[in-house]
């Protein structure tokens, strides 16, 4: 008996007999429970005050629940009518049954509870390893489809993350009352906290959770933009069912407020000018006073020319802050080549362990593509969207710029790309807010 025996483990917490001690370790041994009755017995009482009976401890678990629950979880049916049972239990007379409803009302369920989800718990365990498995081998074909490291440094991210996943659920599906406990914990977490029902995103669910492996989830198109929730997932729930590009890009057109995000990327941009370049701000509002006039083909080729420009300036703003990208030499731009896999730099001086430039005459930069696959600036954007840059982005880029506009529907492209543009400099500006955060000693 952990508690019995070893009373100095919890610091000589407690000052009830071992007859007490005995009930708690048999009877109220949920985690969170037994970890609140340590709290309510110690930390928050002077040791003179600790309860040293049953009848002590359940007084002050009850205690504890009438000053703390409301202020921890919202007000709902389900916990009213446990309360108040709980509530109408006397801990003078009956502390063993207080006790006994005290991990009850905080963990959210009942031992009857319990044994009523035990058979859907068998059923979702068997429905989700099948899921993994199948999960498991989207992720590998996808992976196997790229002979570039950086287009499937995406997938490579991950499947890290897949794997560690797949893990924790398989050491849960092993137990299938644990596996029970954790679906009805998360249930009543969902039930009394509002704010998990209006963003499902963060949600616990396993099969939630799943759902972020699929590689359709992956390669939404504005899986890298910071849309208002409501807004996103109805988008994202279109694409899932349908993974038609247009279709969803109309439906993002259509839905955003225009002379508002307009206004927003002018004001993004002119906040972080000193960055991404000062140059572009009569370009931006000539953006903007061409989507007035519906013209979206000249819109779209001047948002990619200056999407373009600003990561060029991000990468050399870079520079400048010693996390090397590039060099000049003889007019040529030559990269410091990135280890995708070892997340490090490819070329090293053996002496000194700092980056080099190589000589070889293929080694130089022809377009900004080339600057996020071969450099760390690829590593520095955020994972998701420069996946949508190396992909999605350059590859309607180079027929518009290559004048290829055969099959091209601006009204689709423009909003595309103004998306993208927003996105870019809000990406930028999170980096440097993190990277001051950093060197001013904010953040580790």
């Amino acid at each position: 008996m952990v508690i019995a025996s070893s009373p100095a483990d919890f610091r000589n917490s407690y000052k009830l007999n071992l007859e007490s001690l005995t009930f708690i370790e048999k009877k109220v041994h949920d985690v969170s429970a037994a970890y609140i009755i340590r709290m309510i017995s110690s930390k928050w009482f002077d040791e003179d005050k600790r309860p040293k009976t049953l009848k002590e401890l359940a007084r002050t678990g009850l205690e504890y629940t009438k000053q703390n629950f409301y202020w921890l979880f919202e007000k709902n049916n389900i916990d009213d009518q446990r309360l108040e049972e709980y509530f109408n239990i006397s801990p003078e007379s009956e502390p063993r049954k207080s006790l006994l409803r005290f991990p009850d009302i905080w963990r959210g369920y009942t031992h009857d509870d319990l044994q009523r989800e035990l058979p859907l718990a068998d059923q979702n365990r068997k429905i989700l390893l099948k899921s993994l498995r199948n999960t498991d081998r989207k992720i590998k074909r996808r992976i196997s489809k790229f002979h570039s490291n950086s287009k499937r440094y995406r997938y490579l991210v991950l499947q890290k993350e897949f794997n560690d996943f797949k893990l924790e659920i398989r050491r849960l599906a092993a137990d299938r009352r644990q596996f029970a406990k954790r679906q009805l914990s998360i249930k009543a977490n969902i039930r009394r906290n509002s704010w998990m029902r209006r963003e499902p995103f963060v949600t616990p669910l396993f099969h939630d959770r799943l759902k972020r492996f699929d590689p359709r989830y992956v390669e939404f198109p504005l899986h890298h933009l910071d849309f208002e929730a409501k807004f996103y997932f109805r988008l994202e729930d279109f694409w899932m069912k349908t993974g038609d590009r247009e279709r969803l890009l109309e439906k993002a057109r259509e839905a955003t407020d225009w002379p508002y995000f307009l206004e927003q990327l002018k004001n993004l941009y002119e906040s972080n000018s000193a960055i991404v370049g000062k140059e572009y701000a009569n370009a931006i509002g000539e953006v903007t006073n061409l989507w007035r006039n519906r013209d979206f083909a000249s819109a779209t080729i001047i948002t990619i020319a200056i999407i373009e420009g600003i990561l060029w300036n991000f990468a050399e703003h870079l520079n400048k802050k010693n996390i090397r990208i590039f060099k000049v030499k003889g007019g040529k731009k030559l990269p410091y080549r990135w280890d995708w896999k070892l997340s490090e730099y490819k070329d090293k001086n053996p002496k000194t362990k700092r980056p080099i430039v190589t000589k070889n005459k293929n080694n130089r930069l022809r377009s900004a593509r080339e600057l996020l696959e071969k450099t760390r600036l690829g590593a520095i954007i955020n994972a998701d969207f420069f996946s949508f840059l190396v992909s999605d982005f350059y590859d309607v880029r180079n027929d518009i710029m290559h004048g290829n506009f055969k099959g091209v529907d601006f009204a689709i492209e423009a909003p595309a790309v103004l998306f993208a543009l927003y996105g870019l400099i809000e990406d930028i500006s999170n980096y440097f807010s993190k990277y001051l955060a950093r060197n001013s000693g904010l953040s580790s």
